[in-house]
């Protein structure tokens, strides 16, 4: 059988990852592990890791205890709020796109379980460990863990008769070569310290008779930063200027992803001619004109210049890459012209930047 231990702050735990002979065996300790995700919901990377490997287990078991993750935050609403896993899995999926979580699947699980709790990481260690010494073959587990250390312990259990086998042993991520025993004869087990790399995974992996077994301990991963929230900003007019920009108050910070919304109906005073609806803002303009299309800005809060210039989409979602003021901008109208709003006061100009996390939200 194939054992991984994934270890992180003095944590260790194991995952059977081994031959199909072996699984169901090991499978029986999966009730010892819970994911103790609740006990990390202020740490955004360990969120976005249960995100990336979200299950329908895992959403059917946060309906019915609170403490296996119910209250994880998927895109602002609490997982146990989803109706079904589809809907609770498309969100999860649109929240790792929009902020960029790029760990894979398999990193996202080692990262997942080295955060366990204490109590779950033990029970489940102790339950495969008491396994391994029950099947045949190579088994290696972690006894002790420090940021600066790994101690590791290798258990031989020939099947048939006792012959002398040669270990294989590759290590990496050590500052330190142990001297490992190289012959092996009968049912033994030895103990192994390494001196840690601060910067590199640890792995062990073990080849002795035709059985095979490693551990690995991931390297602290850095952890994310979640983008800087931006609170909700909202402007009415009901005359709005042409080709000056409308902007917010405040900058929006690097890293925030913001969606901006125009709304209103809006027409050229006097008139000039036929109506051309732009997204959800309405202009009047002359047949043989281009229409009047409003125009998104970002403005470096820094340096004044425009980073940011592109025709408004609804819903126009923007990566903020730089301390910048949001801005909207109607193209100019011919002189002696104005834009008023169609039905005042039910129908004003609207423009309103929102944190995408709140997007939506009512």
């Amino acid at each position: 059988m194939k054992i991984t231990y994934l270890a992180f702050a003095g944590v260790f735990m194991t995952q059977p990852l081994g031959k199909p002979a072996f699984a169901q065996n090991f499978a029986d300790c999966d009730s010892a592990l819970r994911q103790s995700v609740v006990s990390y919901s202020d740490n955004e990377t360990i969120r976005l890791a249960f995100l990336k490997t979200l299950s329908k287990d895992d959403l059917d078991s946060s309906k019915q205890n609170a403490s296996s993750g119910g209250s994880v935050l998927i895109d602002g609403i609490p997982m146990s709020g989803y109706l079904n896993y589809g809907s609770a899995n498309t969100a999860a999926h649109s929240e790792l796109l929009r902020l960029r979580y790029d760990l894979s699947e398999d990193r996202s699980t080692a990262l997942l379980k080295s955060y366990l709790s204490a109590e779950s990481a033990s029970a489940y260690a102790k339950c495969l460990e008491e396994k391994a010494k029950t099947v045949d073959g190579v088994h290696v587990w972690i006894t002790h863990l420090t940021a600066q250390s790994v101690t590791v312990k290798i258990l031989w259990i020939p099947r048939g008769k006792s012959v002398d086998e040669t270990i294989d042993a590759a290590v990496t991520g050590a500052a330190n070569q142990p001297n490992i025993q190289k012959i092996w004869n009968g049912k033994q087990d030895h103990e192994y310290r390494f001196d840690r790399k601060p910067s590199a995974d640890f792995e062990l992996d073990v080849n002795l008779g035709t059985y095979s077994d490693s551990v690995l301990v991931p390297v602290v991963p850095k952890l994310l930063t979640p983008p800087p929230h931006f609170s909700q900003f909202t402007k009415t007019q009901y005359d709005i200027p042409t080709d000056v920009p409308i902007c917010t108050d405040v900058a929006v910070s690097a890293g925030a992803a913001v969606v901006v919304g125009l709304a209103g109906t809006w027409s050229v005073t006097p008139n000039l001619g036929k109506w051309q609806r732009i997204g959800p803002v309405i202009a009047e303009t002359n047949p043989n004109q281009q229409g009047f299309e409003p125009h998104i800005l970002l403005r470096s809060s820094s340096t004044g210049k425009v980073i940011y210039n592109h025709e408004y989409m609804h819903p126009h979602h923007l990566d903020v890459v730089e301390d910048s003021y949001v801005c909207v901008k109607m193209p100019a109208v011919p002189s002696g012209h104005i834009l008023k709003a169609l039905t005042q006061p039910n129908d004003p100009f609207v423009f309103s930047v929102t944190d995408s996390r709140d997007w939506g939200k009512k």
